[in-house]
């Protein structure tokens, strides 16, 4: 081999090397630094995904707007999740749980609304579910009130059926209800005398129970 040949191949040889010198070290500094930039990525997604954009002139309520890409990128959810657990991972991963409880209510209310129109259960079952997700991401009065109001409907349907299994459960949703029911409700919607829905609620049950079992004629409850 000449030596220019030779002196060639060393230079050759010496810029790989340094290149891949390179490219190792920064393959040690780069993924913490990913990393770094993709928490604080996904940070500002969560605080971005739900912002006010105004006050509505009617209600005096926010108008509230939900970025869904940003708070798939907080949550790190597939876009075929359900809006309302989307809210409740925002919620668990740093996201203003006023907000995103307010626009879960939103939701939420959408789903009560069908429900009082219908009076179906499974609307009914559909609107409970999403209150107390809303519910679990921020227990305001106004929630708590729903959350109360169709939990206690759907008990008094229940155990219109007289199936066991539908009058037990009948129990439990009240004393759900009364437990977030809010104490000091508006003299428009007072709270029931709980001590007799639930004593009443406790014979239905003894009454249904007593005889052979049977399963519920409706369907298990829509997941949300």
């Amino acid at each position: 081999m000449t030596l220019r040949r030779r002196s060639r191949l060393i230079v050759f040889v010496g810029l790989w090397s340094l290149a891949g010198s390179f490219a190792i070290a920064s393959s040690g500094l780069a993924a913490p630094l990913l990393a770094q930039l993709s928490a604080a990525d996904s940070a500002a997604a969560c605080r971005s995904a739900i912002q006010v954009r105004g006050v509505s002139p009617d209600t005096r309520h926010a108008i509230l707007a939900f970025d869904q890409p940003a708070a798939l990128l907080c949550t790190a959810l597939p876009a075929t999740a359900d809006t309302l657990e989307i809210l409740a991972a925002l919620a668990e991963r740093g996201g203003d749980r006023g907000l995103v409880g307010h626009y879960a209510l939103i939701v939420a209310n959408q789903h009560w609304r069908a429900s009082r129109n219908s009076g179906e259960r499974r609307d009914i079952e559909r609107a409970l579910a999403s209150l107390r997700v809303a519910y679990g991401i921020d227990s305001s009065r106004t929630t708590g009130f729903l959350l109360g109001a169709t939990a206690t409907t759907l008990a008094w349907l229940l155990q219109e059926s007289g199936v066991c299994v539908d009058a037990v459960r009948a129990s439990s949703l009240l004393s759900e209800a009364r437990s977030v029911f809010p104490p000091d409700s508006h003299s428009a919607y007072p709270a029931p005398d709980w001590a007799d829905v639930e004593r009443e609620a406790k014979e239905t049950e003894k009454r249904a129970c007593r005889r052979p079992s049977v399963r519920s004629a409706d369907v298990d409850p829509p997941q949300n």
